[in-house]
């Protein structure tokens, strides 16, 4: 066998979410776990041993697709966190993460954001990508350290002009035809360097 090729684990599908299973059960208060990056298509929930990591800053599961996103995540000290799946509710306690810094949402399905959003006073990056978003919580405007937004979604419609009170936001990206107008006091961004904006006309 080619030495490079010596120490190579190969595990199947099935093997892959068996063991990050048995891996995420063990976890519990017991490990230190700071950060976590997890591709397991097939892991669709995260278990409660798992969200309740009381060390965890970084959390990204993009390669997980997951179905509901459970409340207790807001137990986590995340700074990071990145999300996929066919979610359609994120819970209220995800206000609860004050120190988060980076959200990345999303989702095959529409989904509806708490006006806990406002709570992530340490935001500065949000992405979120939907077939459909609601609507954009007015609470928004709390997030006064958000520098980059960045939202696709074909049905949003509106923003709120709380979006206006975001004086340190530098960038903006808005790939959503349904939006028919931007608020009206959008001029008063004098932070904001670069806007791309995909709307209708």
């Amino acid at each position: 066998m080619n030495r490079e090729w010596k120490d190579m684990l190969l595990l199947d599908d099935d093997e892959i979410y068996t063991e990050a299973k048995r891996r995420i059960e063990e976890c519990g208060e017991k490990l230190s776990l700071t950060a976590l990056d997890l591709y397991c298509p097939r892991l669709k929930a995260l278990l409660d041993s798992f969200v309740n990591l009381k060390k965890l800053v970084y959390l990204n599961l993009g390669g997980v697709h997951i179905a509901k996103i459970p409340d207790s995540l807001g137990n986590c000290p995340l700074q990071y966190l990145e999300l996929s799946g066919n979610f359609s509710t994120v819970p209220e306690t995800l206000g609860n993460c004050a120190k988060l810094k980076v959200l990345n949402l999303n989702s095959d399905k529409p989904i509806s954001l708490p006006k806990s959003l406002g709570g992530l006073s340490a935001l500065k990056e949000l992405y979120l990508v939907s077939p459909e978003i609601h609507s954009i919580p007015d609470s928004i405007g709390n997030c006064e350290n958000l520098k980059l937004i960045i939202i696709e979604s074909e049905k949003l419609t509106v923003l709120p002009e709380s979006f206006c009170e975001l004086k340190n936001m530098e960038e903006l990206r808005l790939d959503t035809f349904g939006l028919k107008a931007l608020p009206s006091a959008f001029g008063s961004l004098a932070s904001l360097k670069a806007l791309m904006s995909f709307q209708a006309h």
